[in-house]
């Protein structure tokens, strides 16, 4: 499976532990967990003396004694009454997180492809749907819709960990990614092993975008333009045999990446019957 190649990255684990930048991550951090109108208690508690606690991650962090802390299970309910699983990074994890976000971000993006509207900076669910209006105007009226089952949980993180080792040019900062993708999660009287990418780490969508930027480029180099927005996906084709034929591809790169596709969201249709993406309508 193809990967998104290019020179090494310029990043470092100095942007990451410069003061200004953690602060800015501290803020972003800050300005999450108030969208509820309630702050957490982690995050009240940190809020209390940032400015020490900031002061000693930027320490750790150019020492190398920076040490990820455990993921902490949280389960949220889903309108269909399903339990959706989260594993929320500690605070400062948090923060770390986003200043190595905002050292990667500029340099990883152009990697990802005009295929992911997800999780990027500048694009979203409008956007996706623009690109999904050209290529239906186009000709291309038939769609195979689909998407990952259990698409975090099932990420390679093996497959990440080699593409990162080749984008990343410096070791300490490699290694911290490293160590924060080996976190366990709390669990009673021990700590267990989270399989895949934990949702709720602010690291973890780019991640995922790294990973199936591959699955794009294997999809549309086979002929079948795709829009993906995260784990919901469409490749677009000129008939039902062709959109049949895209759907064997998808599956056969996600299956490539030991990623499987949920066979009960996958489906061919066309815009003369419209169908529904990432909440817009389509015909």
């Amino acid at each position: 499976m193809n990967g998104p190649v290019g020179p090494g990255l310029r990043a470092t684990l100095a942007q990451v532990a410069d003061p200004v930048q953690l602060a800015a991550a501290w803020a972003d951090v800050l300005a999450s967990d108030q969208e509820d109108g309630v702050l957490g208690q982690g995050v009240a508690q940190f809020a209390e003396d940032a400015d020490e606690h900031l002061a000693r991650i930027a320490g750790e962090l150019r020492s190398g004694t920076y040490k990820p802390g455990q993921l902490m299970p949280v389960k949220l309910p889903r309108p269909d009454g399903r339990i959706r699983l989260l594993h929320v990074p500690a605070v400062r994890d948090r923060v770390v997180e986003r200043s190595i976000l905002a050292a990667l971000i500029p340099e990883v993006d152009p990697l990802l492809g005009p295929f992911s509207y997800a999780y990027r900076p500048g694009l979203g669910v409008a956007d996706a749907a623009q690109a999904i209006a050209v290529l239906r105007d186009e000709g291309l009226r038939w769609v195979a819709r689909t998407d990952f089952h259990d698409c975090f949980g099932s990420i390679p993180v093996h497959y990440l960990r080699r593409l990162l080792s080749v984008l990343i040019g410096d070791a300490d900062l490699l290694a911290l990614i490293g160590a924060l993708l080996d976190r366990r999660a709390a669990a009673q009287g021990s700590a267990a092993v989270v399989t895949g990418l934990p949702q709720g780490s602010p690291l973890s969508p780019l991640w995922a975008n790294l990973v199936l930027a591959g699955f794009d480029v294997r999809v549309v180099r086979a002929g079948f333009p795709v829009v993906r927005y995260s784990d919901d996906l469409v490749a677009l084709a000129a008939s039902r045999d062709d959109a049949w034929e895209a759907m064997r591809v998808m599956s056969d790169a996600a299956a490539a990446l030991g990623m499987p596709l949920d066979a009960d969201k996958s489906a061919i249709m066309s815009f003369d019957e419209g169908f529904c993406f990432v909440g817009e309508d389509n015909r």
